[in-house]
């Protein structure tokens, strides 16, 4: 199962600008508007978040593991 850690390494002074560093499986860093973590998935953001937690779990199973585990009901803890 993938795994990612996200961690703040910076802030603006009202707190509503922060820049994300991830490492894990996939590194990078992300710049992004507080509010709008609070907003609503808009479908498309949905069907994006689907397919990267399913790039995630397929880390370390084979397809059939993976189609198995969503036949039975895939559980993500974050």
């Amino acid at each position: 199962m993938g795994t990612l850690t996200i961690t703040k390494t910076r802030e603006c002074a009202d707190g509503t600008h922060m820049t994300l560093s991830v490492t894990g499986d996939f590194t990078g860093t992300i710049n992004i508007y507080a509010p709008d973590v609070v907003a609503p998935f808009t479908e498309d953001e949905k069907e994006a978040f689907l397919k990267g937690v399913l790039r995630l779990a397929r880390k370390g199973r084979t397809n059939a593991q993976l189609k198995s585990a969503l036949t039975t009901g895939l559980t993500v803890t974050i």
